[in-house]
């Protein structure tokens, strides 16, 4: 047995190897696409290599992204033709946060030792994308270039907490949706603190800070409206759809009056913002701290205490990537807060009141989501990190957090009376927390609102012995 584990070992170790080799080896080009004009110009695209009938336009910048301000008008490019084959740059991020990410998920799906290795084999090796701050790029996927009849839109917004990720991870590259008279566009945002930090000399500039990354979302719809009859798409039939940070956004644009009209249905895949209490120049809560108040000691070690706004932005990226690294924990901060301006309130008040963007819904999650977090939050709810210490101790955590008697019935419910039992019924109540409690909240004030509205939840798990 141990023999046959040191052949298979070496095997996959060969088989990395020749996928690094073949990952690494330059495509041959897509086929060029008939020249199409935009409100930027004419670009053109690629044939697809699976489905010939599919066209990619790829990399097409929707705005242009000065650092730690609103997005401007994308470039113009005359009377050169833009070749759009090739991906834009992704947002700056630190590699590592997604990384963990996606090897927690690869631990947790129950594979055997060998195909996890060969999983994290495989993705080690792939090369790391262009990165760069002026990062506003989309690609846009369609099989419906000059059809007679315009075709539903989904507008992609991808996941990583805010923090990572891009429209332009291959696992988003399908054709499923174009296939199926759908025009397909995902998309970039700012993320981190290039995407929501927000600070005292940046509001003295402009009356506010922080939000960029919802500014280019917003931008990018606003770009769909404009561009996407082009593509075959139709501007009045526009769905958001994303999941986690992705999820969370649409509950973010939906309390964003400047994106009201910009598109018309929400798929909101395991995440709703419901739970978000972050202001700008303010403190509402115990324990929270206003997003000035974090974005200053974020940036104390870059720039003196007197920075104005040009000062941080002189400050070099790659410091900026440093203290994120340096400061993980005020990265929870690096999200869309209330200003009185782009989030007028919290989102949950906006869903409850009815200020919100109320549109025909679709959202759900999933059971045991929050397996893939609970090692990093130790607590059966966000609202109160590392509940730890002896049962007393946890559960006078929790009554400072819930009350006596919810705390009592919580307790309860999720199983967690001694402290053998509390990390299992903790994690099904952090799932809750999270997911389950923010999304039932939106269906029901969504559904209040007069908008059709389905929830669901998938509960099935694989048969992996190790599966979590």
């Amino acid at each position: 047995m141990k023999r046959l584990s040191i052949v298979l070992f070496f095997l996959l170790m060969g088989a990395a190897l020749w996928g690094w080799v073949r990952m690494n080896q330059p495509e041959e080009p897509l086929l060029v696409t008939e020249p199409l004009r935009i409100h930027q110009g004419v670009v053109t695209g690629g044939i697809d290599r699976d489905n010939p009938d599919i066209q990619v336009f790829n990399g097409i910048p929707y705005a242009t992204a000065r650092r730690w301000a609103a997005p401007s008008a994308p470039p113009q490019w005359g009377a050169i033709t833009r070749d759009t084959r090739e991906y834009g740059p992704e947002c700056l991020q630190p590699r590592d946060r997604l990384n963990e990410f996606v090897d927690g998920v690869i631990e947790g799906a129950g594979m055997p030792w060998w195909k996890q290795l060969a999983a994290k084999s495989y993705l080690a090796a792939r090369p790391v994308p262009t990165e760069a701050e002026d990062c506003l790029f989309l690609n846009v996927r369609t099989a419906h270039r000059g059809a007679a009849r315009l075709k539903p839109v989904m507008v992609w917004i991808h996941g990583g907490s805010h923090q990572a990720g891009s429209g332009s991870q291959s696992l988003y590259q399908a054709n499923g949706l174009a296939e199926h008279d759908v025009v397909l566009v995902t998309i970039n945002y700012r993320l981190g603190p290039f995407g929501y930090l927000a600070h005292p000399a940046l509001t003295e500039e402009t009356g506010t800070s922080g939000n960029y990354g919802l500014l280019d979302q917003i931008a990018a719809l606003r770009w769909v409206q404009m561009n996407i009859s082009s593509f075959g798409g139709d501007p009045n039939n526009v769905t958001l759809f994303g999941e986690s940070a992705g999820a969370q956004s649409i509950s973010e644009l939906m309390s964003a009056p400047m994106a009201d009209g910009l598109y018309h249905k929400a798929i909101l895949q395991s995440g709703v913002s419901s739970y978000n209490a972050l202001h700008r120049d303010r403190a509402p809560l115990p324990g929270l701290r206003s997003s000035e108040d974090v974005g200053v000691e974020f940036l104390s070690s870059l720039v003196p205490g007197a920075a104005t706004a040009d000062d941080l932005r002189a400050i070099p990226s790659g410091a900026i990537i440093s203290r994120v690294r340096v400061r993980k924990e005020l990265t929870d901060y690096f999200l869309p807060t209330v200003d009185g301006k782009i989030l007028p309130e919290p989102i949950g008040k906006a869903l409850r009141d009815g200020t919100a963007n109320h549109v025909p819904v679709m959202a759900g999650y999933n059971a045991d989501e929050a397996t893939l977090f609970y090692d990093r939050i130790n607590s059966p709810t966000i609202l109160h990190p590392d509940m730890t210490g002896s049962l007393e101790e946890r559960e006078a955590m929790l009554e400072d957090v819930f009350g006596i008697n919810s705390a009592k019935a919580l307790q309860a419910l999720y199983g967690m009376t001694s402290l053998e039992a509390w990390d299992s019924g903790a994690v099904d109540m952090l799932g809750d927390d999270l997911f389950g409690v923010h999304t039932r909240f939106l269906g029901r004030t969504n559904a209040q609102a007069g908008q059709p509205t389905w929830l669901y939840q998938f509960t099935r798990t694989p048969s992996g012995r190790g599966q979590k």
